[in-house]
């Protein structure tokens, strides 16, 4: 838990930096509120915050009326927001038939979300000639940001930890077993 209270620290330190600093730099970026998004996701892990169900829904309805009535913080429209579905999807999780594509969405969402920007970014330069409307972009950037960062997933992220769990296990062999493979 100490590691969560120091990161909580850190983050929650470059969020009050960032307040004192020119914007438009690069540093900007690095201290901006969205990391406390990143901070709440941490905490859902570290307590296994679970509420009931109906946050889900309440979560969605506070996302649709923050786009209908903007509170200018983003913090407030989506991070709890988010923090609601996410912790009353929880409560659900035991209780539902485990679907094999849903498993895999799940597996890949930390490749998607890393990949996201960069795959909407390339999607827009390709369809900037053609007039499409918003809810169709949005559908079409959704469906291919999930697409690219399935593909990392796959291709990159599996890998890596297939990779990553065999070298830590020879790392974690006593001198013994390693003598005596």
């Amino acid at each position: 838990k100490w590691r969560f209270s120091f990161m909580a620290c850190i983050l929650s330190g470059l969020v009050v930096f960032g307040r004192f600093i020119p914007s438009g730099s690069i540093a900007t970026y690095y201290t901006s509120p969205l990391i406390l998004e990143f901070l709440g996701g941490m905490a859902l892990a570290q307590f296994r915050w679970k509420l009931h169900w109906i946050f889900v829904p309440l979560g969605f309805a506070l996302l649709a009326s923050g786009s209908l009535a903007p509170l200018q913080d983003r913090f407030l429209e989506g991070a709890i927001p988010a923090i609601m579905i996410v912790a009353g999807a929880l409560s659900l999780e035991n209780r539902l038939p485990k679907v094999q594509i849903f498993q895999l969405f799940g597996d890949a969402s930390y490749a998607i979300y890393l990949t996201h920007m960069i795959a909407i970014a390339i999607l827009l330069s390709l369809l900037e000639s053609y007039l499409i409307g918003n809810t169709a972009l949005v559908i079409i950037a959704s469906v291919w940001a999930c697409a690219a960062g399935l593909v990392v997933h796959i291709a990159i992220e599996r890998p890596m930890m297939a990779w990553v769990r065999t070298t830590t296990k020879l790392w974690n062999r006593r001198p013994s077993q390693q003598q005596a493979a």
